[in-house]
């Protein structure tokens, strides 16, 4: 295990991780991701600026001209820089936790799957300075991308997490806000708790609504060559 935490960051399993998403932070990340491999983009943080400048280009374009929609407009590069920031968080919490506790399921470590996924490996206590180092040139990244569209009045602040949340009259705003890892460490936390019992009630509630005694709930034969042995024998029997 490796004690020193300067060369390693969570920013590019966040940016891959956020690159599978059906939305336009998804497209973002795959458009960063596609650029760092041309030649003299030196980091994906360039990456990042450049596929904004283009985002910017196509946009005045395809006004002006009629051309071809950009990745995502410009202004929502910003909630993307955000949406990475959260999944940093996300990751590193997971990172501690495995750290902590070995998880095994059929034999498989998923602690060493995480790690392999960040592709590092640090001490405990170097998860939380990674972090703050992700933040703080995130922070950077985010005032650039600002910097690039003038015309904007009130650009948020970076934080470590927060999620955009829409009332009911239609305004946006910031909730699960934290300013620190901590911060965002506990509000993680308590979301996955609030997972776990809608999951629990969702799954409750399906299985309190199935009518075992009607007909169409028996298994077919086709339904049974599926189904595990001890299904197959207690149906038989």
């Amino acid at each position: 295990m490796n004690n020193s935490s300067n060369d390693f960051s969570y920013f590019t399993a966040a940016l891959n991780a956020v690159s599978s998403y059906k939305n336009r932070d998804g497209l973002i990340a795959s458009d960063a991701l596609r650029i760092v491999n041309e030649a003299a983009i030196p980091t994906l943080y360039n990456a990042v600026t450049i596929s904004l400048s283009r985002a910017l280009r196509d946009s005045t374009n395809q006004r002006f001209n009629g051309g071809p929609a950009p990745v995502a407009s410009p202004i929502a590069y910003l909630d993307f820089i955000q949406t990475v920031m959260n999944k940093i968080c996300s990751l590193a919490r997971k990172d501690l936790q495995g750290k902590h506790t070995e998880e095994f399921d059929n034999g498989i470590d998923f602690t060493q799957e995480h790690t392999d996924m960040l592709g590092f490996s640090v001490n405990a206590e170097h998860v939380a300075e990674l972090v703050n180092e992700d933040w703080r040139i995130l922070t950077t990244v985010h005032a650039r991308l600002g910097q690039k569209m003038p015309y904007l009045n009130d650009i948020p602040l970076l934080r470590y997490h927060a999620r955009s949340t829409v009332l009911d009259d239609g305004t946006w705003i910031k909730t699960d806000v934290a300013d620190s890892f901590e911060e965002a460490i506990a509000i993680l936390d308590e979301n996955a708790v609030i997972y776990a019992e809608e999951k629990q009630a969702s799954t409750e509630a399906e299985d309190n609504n199935i009518d075992f005694t009607a007909s169409n709930t028996h298994p077919s034969p086709e339904q049974l060559k599926t189904t595990g042995d001890g299904f197959r024998a207690n149906v038989a029997a």
